[in-house]
């Protein structure tokens, strides 16, 4: 019965903050969910020199030689 309270407790609790956060993206606020992106988060500038080339192969090089 205990184990039930708990699991019941913390589906609702994160059905809630889901929903607050829902709510207030719709809303158009500023919210914490999908603030997030592939460059960092916080919209923050990323800067050249750290970040990684990018080298794109032809695909004749990606095959496997015998």
């Amino acid at each position: 019965m205990f184990q039930n309270i708990i699991a019941i407790s913390i589906s609702l609790a994160s059905v809630v903050y889901l929903g607050w956060g829902a709510f207030v993206t719709l809303t158009g606020k500023k919210s914490k969910l999908g603030s997030c992106c592939a460059k960092g988060c916080g919209g923050q500038p990323v800067d050249k020199k750290t970040e990684p080339q990018v080298q794109f192969l032809p695909i004749d090089l990606l095959t496997r030689r015998k």
